[in-house]
Formats: structure tokens, C-alpha cells, sequence
């Protein structure tokens, strides 16, 4: 299993495993129509227009190999919303259904924690859908749930959790 910074040509498996990824993670939490009306041309074109350093040339993503198959994606860089100074935020994590389960997960965090030491970051969070069946894995590598935030979703009401690691020292 490798790691590494995704290139541009990466996009097309990127936006295969974002939408394959939700279509498994979210089955029976979001409308079984929602999930298949997710589209993985229209996934790559947005990836293509936001950009593998999203947002703003300020972020990173990285990608999860295997015998050069790419499996896996975290996309990671400063606080979005609000910005905080010296705050990380992951922004997401997705990795296919039949390779998860393995260390990948951990793997990119473990950059990501690299990543956001290297800017000076002392905090990190990551907003997680409500009902995602992983938020165990936050728990598990010491993200606290520390507040619900209601959001609209294709005119879904939908809420998140903010997963918060108060110090990544």
C-alpha cells in the first residue's frame, strides 16, 4: 500500500471513488435516487475545476495505491468554515468499499497530521454526515464529536457532526 500526492491525472479514479464511496457509505441514510443520480463525469469535472490543491491553492490530496490501482482519496488543508488560524480541516477521506477495513485510513491521516504539522497547524476537524457508519474511526484516532451543524444537500436537510482533535502536537 502506498501514498502519495495526487496528480491530475488521478482525477478520473478520484471522482469513480467519491462517487462509489457515498453510493456504499450513505446507502440507507441518503434517497436511494440521490445516490444514483450521482454522476462520476459530473464528479470529475468538479474535482477538475475545484483542484487537487482545493481550496485555493491552500489544500492537498493524496491517494491510496495498490499495485498502481489507486483505491483511496483524502483531501485535506486550512479551516473552510469559519477559517480559524493554525486550524486543519480534513475534507475528506473516501476509500472503496472492498479496501477499506486494511490501514488506508489511518495511513492518510497519519499524512495529513504530517501535512498539517508542517503548516503550523495546532488543531484539526472534520465535518462527518450524520449517520456515516465510520465516525468510530474518528473516535478511534482521537477526534472528539463536539457539535451538530444543520446543512442543505440538493434540497436535503441534512446535519453534520464536527469531529474536533484540539491538539495534533
Amino acid at each position: 500500500m502506498l501514498i502519495r500526492k495526487a496528480k491530475p491525472e488521478d482525477i478520473p479514479r478520484i471522482a469513480q471513488i467519491h462517487v462509489k464511496s457515498w453510493q456504499t457509505t450513505y446507502k440507507g441514510i441518503l434517497p436511494k435516487k440521490y445516490l444514483e443520480s450521482l454522476s462520476e463525469k459530473n464528479k470529475e469535472l468538479e474535482w477538475q475545476k475545484l483542484g487537487l490543491d482545493y481550496p485555493n491553492g491552500q489544500g492537498i490530496t493524496w491517494v491510496l495505491e495498490n499495485e498502481g490501482e489507486v483505491f483511496g482519496f483524502a483531501n485535506a488543508g486550512p479551516q473552510r468554515d469559519p477559517p480559524i488560524a493554525g486550524h486543519g480541516e480534513v475534507y475528506c477521506i473516501y476509500i472503496l468499499k472492498e479496501f477499506r477495513r486494511m490501514g488506508g485510513g489511518q495511513l492518510l491521516i497519519k499524512e495529513i497530521v504530517k501535512y498539517f504539522k508542517s503548516k503550523g497547524y495546532h488543531s484539526a476537524s472534520a465535518l462527518i454526515l450524520k449517520g456515516n457508519p465510520f465516525t468510530d474511526f474518528y473516535k478511534m484516532i482521537g477526534a472528539e464529536p463536539t457539535e451538530e451543524r444543520p446543512f442543505k444537500l440538493d434540497g436535503m436537510d441534512l446535519i453534520q457532526i464536527l469531529y474536533l482533535w484540539k491538539n495534533i502536537k
